[in-house]
């Protein structure tokens, strides 16, 4: 975790404890479950069994110096299509980029969470015409809900997604 991602996980976490936001701390909930590798991508795909499979194919450590981007490539060009979408490719090469310890620099808008995140808190979101999504910059969510800045685009996303559900 980046220096500054605990200063975000604590200022968050006394947001969240207002009476209006009486649910589990998104970023907590974020940083426990990215401790289990590939958790977020077998909960995001409907196709679990060919998950499983797909995973098996996958050697992590020749990943060690790639980019996030070229790790999302790299799964996408190897994946079913059909079965894994977007959202699990992201959660997959999210997930090795993390273990090789790097972070991912941008905020990336893959499903709807995060989409209605943007779209609610009216943060201006660009097309990364390599990868073909969307994304949001780290210093711009920083900006918009007063957090201390961070270089964890993962973690951001995962802020989105939980703040998101707490807006009627």
């Amino acid at each position: 975790m980046c220096p500054s991602c605990t200063q975000v996980i604590k200022k968050v976490m006394v947001k969240m404890e207002s009476p209006k936001n009486q649910f589990k701390n998104p970023l907590e909930s974020a940083v426990n479950c990215k401790s289990i590798l590939f958790y977020e991508a077998r909960s995001h795909c409907r196709h679990k069994s060919i998950l499983d499979l797909f995973l098996k194919t996958i050697d992590i450590e020749s990943f060690k110096n790639n980019s996030f981007e070229e790790i999302f490539l790299q799964i996408k060009s190897k994946s079913i299509k059909g079965s894994i979408g977007n959202l699990t490719i992201y959660d997959i090469a999210s997930d090795i980029t993390r273990y090789h310890g790097k972070y991912i620099n941008k905020v990336y808008i893959i499903g709807s969470g995060p989409l209605r995140a943007i779209k609610l808190s009216g943060i201006k979101k660009q097309l990364d015409s390599t990868l073909k999504l969307h994304f949001v910059s780290c210093m711009d969510v920083c900006t918009k809900f007063s957090l201390p800045p961070t270089c964890d685009g993962d973690l951001l996303e995962t802020f989105l997604c939980q703040w998101q559900k707490n807006i009627l």
